[in-house]
């Protein structure tokens, strides 16, 4: 049993809901598919998670991506997002969002990290070892490929409630007319989210 299994079992019963749904191992790194049916945030053991989401506008054929990276104590490491042109249908926004949030976590060095979706069908397609040939695939493909560059990497399904500091990234995403990245902090609208899902 690896030391997370064994955090996932040693945590508080605030996470007494939690089931694993899916575990698949690709050499050294797991895809985990977890939902939560708690309200609250949960801190990481020892690892980054970072919460990812999108926005989607169809009158523009835009979407602006969101996503921010927490410490085990719940503190801000770095936030993000992405203007997205020409995107065609709003499934294609949370995978990109992940594929951002991932490509982000590559360049900041983090190797060791938890990745947090309220979009349920990315998450099992990411999780899944058939290949995808759906309209978001290549998408899917390109996901699966950067997972290669780490240590460890663990995908969740969160509900949305779970999920809103990302969800305030993604909304305030169109006041940037390019990407936007800032460290050990983020914009005040998401430090208060944040504040507010610590523990």
């Amino acid at each position: 049993m690896n030391k997370f299994m064994k955090a996932l079992i040693n945590l508080p019963q605030t996470l007494s809901g939690l089931f694993l749904m899916e575990i698949d191992t690709l050499a050294h790194r797991e895809l985990v598919q977890v939902r939560l049916s708690n309200d609250q945030w949960i801190p990481p053991p020892d690892m980054i998670k970072i919460n990812m989401d999108a926005r989607y506008s169809s009158t523009t054929n835009s979407s602006f991506s969101g996503c921010i990276f927490r410490d085990s104590d719940g503190l801000i490491m770095a936030a993000c997002t992405y203007p997205n042109l020409f995107v065609s249908y709003s499934e294609m926004t949370e995978a990109l969002a992940c594929f951002q949030a991932m490509s982000l976590t590559i360049d900041l060095g983090f190797r060791r990290v938890i990745m947090e979706s309220d979009d349920l069908t990315v998450t099992l397609k990411i999780n899944s070892k058939s290949e995808d040939r759906s309209n978001i695939g290549l998408i899917i493909f390109n996901i699966k490929n950067k997972i290669e560059e780490f240590e460890q990497i663990i995908f969740m399904h969160v509900s949305r409630r779970l999920n809103n500091t990302a969800q305030v990234l993604a909304r305030i995403g169109n006041l940037f007319p390019t990407q936007m990245v800032w460290t050990e902090e983020a914009p005040q609208p998401v430090e208060a989210a944040a504040a507010i899902n610590r523990w």
